[in-house]
């Protein structure tokens, strides 16, 4: 996937979103990672920003969480295509 600089911030965004909807569902980063098919390590890459999720991960990550969410990481997704 190319990331573009635009999708690059929007992405930055989301990373800090991860862990405030991951805790707002009460759930560790290793249930996270249980349920996503990660390691506990990636959802902390993930979370902090040091790793890029792949696609698949924003998918999943989008799907646990929901809600305005998923609609973000979609619209995230779609521009990244371009």
């Amino acid at each position: 996937m190319r990331i573009t600089k635009d999708v690059s911030k929007r992405a930055a965004s989301l990373y800090t979103k991860l862990k405030k909807l991951r805790k707002k569902k009460g759930i560790t980063q290793r249930e996270v990672a249980e349920l996503l098919g990660l390691t506990i390590n990636s959802v902390w890459s993930h979370e902090n920003g040091t790793v890029q999720p792949s696609r698949k991960a924003w998918e999943n990550y989008a799907t646990l969480y929901g809600g305005h969410f998923l609609d973000e990481v979609m619209d995230m997704l779609d521009g990244s295509k371009h």
